[in-house]
């Protein structure tokens, strides 16, 4: 589907049984433009998962089309994301607006542990915690401290946070408690920058994370940013993936643009 570093790339993930039946999955369609990821992610699905589950094909595509008609959402609107989740006999979905990309997961009774962590009080702090910290910085949360939050609060801005919490009808866990974050950081052309953060919103670093990890998990995407090297692994108890865009001039200075993953999205059933 491309190169998932590359933000104009599609990207599946898949976890399966050892036999190969599918337990779940998790899509970013990117093409370009709102109509265009939808348009995207219709396609990969029909030439996936409703290849397989054709009885699926219809209800699916009908709920996409009730998240694209619903009310579009903007940081500083009323709205907030719209999200859909319903079953049927081959799996459970969730169908909803994203950050940059649609969210679309699904998960099968394959799943026998249901006991996947909803909680991530460990390396993560909430978003009551971290949303007004991202104000401060320059950032535009939705009503509610809610995901996503972008510079500036303008729909031209490339620079935005997007958070996933517990599904409060899902979980006994804090509704607020930030499980993942995903966020893209545009990097700049000053060698000065090359040390922290602070120039692209973050100058008492990260309020996403609990102090322990802030300082350790900013060195590994501070260092990423300095060398291009990609990194995936565990810092200070979080599990951090940082990697360039490809295709980046060969000659630059300053820090390089990366996207970041923070923690491991839960599996969301319905039962």
């Amino acid at each position: 589907m491309g190169n998932e570093v590359d933000r104009s790339a599609t990207s599946v993930n898949i976890v399966t049984t050892r036999d190969g039946v599918i337990q779940y999955a998790d899509i970013s369609a990117k093409r370009g433009g709102r109509d265009g990821d939808w348009d995207r992610l219709r396609e990969v699905l029909d030439a996936s998962f409703l290849a397989l589950w054709h009885s699926d094909a219809a209800k699916v595509h009908k709920v996409i089309t009730e998240v694209v008609r619903g009310p579009r959402f903007f940081p500083d609107d009323p709205h907030p994301p719209v999200i859909k989740e319903f079953s049927t006999t081959n799996a459970s979905y969730l169908v909803a607006e994203g950050g940059l990309v649609p969210k679309f997961r699904l998960v099968t009774s394959a799943v026998q542990d249901r006991s996947w962590p909803y909680a991530a009080n460990d390396y993560a702090t909430t978003m009551k915690v971290a949303g007004p910290e991202l104000e401060l910085s320059g950032y535009k949360c939705s009503t509610h401290w809610s995901s996503p939050c972008r510079m500036g609060g303008g729909q031209s801005s490339n620079q935005e946070i997007s958070f996933t919490t517990p599904n409060p009808n899902l979980s006994l866990d804090d509704p607020d408690q930030i499980l993942t974050v995903d966020m893209f950081n545009p990097g700049t052309t000053d060698d000065a920058d090359l040390e922290s953060l602070s120039s692209i919103g973050f100058p008492q670093e990260l309020p996403f994370l609990v102090p322990a990890a802030r300082g350790p998990v900013e060195a590994q995407i501070v260092a990423t940013q300095r060398t291009g090297e990609p990194f995936i692994g565990i810092v200070a108890g979080t599990i951090l993936i940082v990697e360039p865009p490809i295709n980046l001039p060969r000659v630059r200075t300053g820090p390089l643009p990366v996207n970041v993953r923070i923690g491991v999205a839960p599996i969301s059933i319905v039962e």
